[in-house]
């Protein structure tokens, strides 16, 4: 019986350690996005969904533990916001990075001679993946909501 309560208390520790020493907590995203909004104009955002995810980015929400999509609040403007926990950074970030790769090339098309002042913003996006999370915004305030991001998930 002893054996085995000391195997349990090593397992936790073991758990606890991974998580303190792997340097990110388990977040909620829908919590993790409001505060990255709050350094930004939310009015120029929309909440989007599973549907939005595949349309903008052809990703599956379901190959992820969790997603929030933000996208422009108009066809004239560029804001978008999107976070995905990761499953498995391992295999899945090279896949979402191409395509916001792609998503950027998009939106730097459709207004690069259309809309100069949306394609400056295009082009200055923050990208960062640390740990299983990936943020990608598009914004004005796209340095500080990501300066909120790494802050948040610390």
């Amino acid at each position: 019986m002893k054996v085995k309560k000391l195997l349990i208390m090593f397992l936790c520790a073991i758990f606890i350690f991974s998580n303190i020493a792997c340097g990110y907590k388990d977040v909620s995203l829908s919590n993790l996005a409001e505060e990255v909004l709050s350094v930004t104009d939310e009015s120029k955002f929309v909440l989007g969904d599973s549907k939005t995810l595949r349309r903008y980015y052809g990703l599956n929400s379901n190959d992820y533990d969790e997603v929030i999509i933000y996208t422009p609040s108009s066809t004239m403007e560029v804001s978008e916001l999107l976070i995905i926990k990761m499953k498995d950074s391992s295999l899945q970030a090279d896949t979402i990075e191409e395509s916001i790769d792609n998503r950027i090339q998009t939106q730097s098309d459709n207004f690069k001679d259309y809309a100069p002042e949306q394609y400056g913003i295009v082009q200055n996006y923050e990208l960062s993946i640390k740990g299983n999370y990936v943020f990608f915004a598009i914004s004005n305030d796209a340095q500080d909501m990501k300066k909120k991001f790494k802050n948040y998930i610390k």
